[in-house]
């Protein structure tokens, strides 16, 4: 069977499609999903024991600012993208559940310096930055996530202070 010129013609003016409201609908989700929009995004740190030379300084000087010889674990964060690496130190016992003491400690002339010394049931840290170094997020409500509180870096004193919004 052969078909004409105007047998194919008068198929397709049939078989067109239709462009309707599922059309329409298919087109704006596409234009939405391709506007760019602001990401936010959070880090949690991931705390283990202390392997190096370097970890273990920094256990020795949090046990000296707490005054006792407990049990510590760390997390290695880079707060200011920088390659060297920051510390944040919290009693081994400490968790969710609990609030406890945690320090973010670096390292100034090779000695250990404290950059925050703060009682949190968890620290997070923002993808904001401050002069340069990351936001830290601390959470103090048990049960609210909601109700936290965003300390940045401050250069005059060398450390984390609390922002005021």
């Amino acid at each position: 069977m052969t078909l004409t010129w105007p047998f194919w013609i008068s198929t397709f003016q049939k078989n067109k499609p239709d462009l309707t409201a599922k059309h329409l609908y298919l087109s704006i989700f596409c234009v939405i999903a391709l506007i760019p929009f602001e990401a936010s995004a959070q880090q949690t740190p991931v705390f283990g024991a202390a392997i190096t030379y370097k970890e273990n300084q920094i256990i020795q000087f949090v046990s000296q600012l707490q005054g006792q010889n407990s049990d510590f674990t760390l997390a290695k964060v880079d707060l200011n993208d920088d390659a060297l690496d920051e510390y944040i130190v919290k009693p081994s016992r400490c968790s969710i559940k609990t609030m406890c003491p945690h320090h973010i400690v670096a390292f100034k002339n090779r000695q250990p310096i404290l950059l925050l010394d703060i009682i949190a049931y968890k620290i997070k840290l923002s993808d904001k930055t401050t002069y340069g170094i990351l936001d830290l997020i601390i959470y103090n409500q048990k049960h609210n996530d909601f109700l936290s509180k965003n300390f940045g870096w401050n250069p005059y004193s060398y450390r984390y202070e609390q922002k005021e919004f």
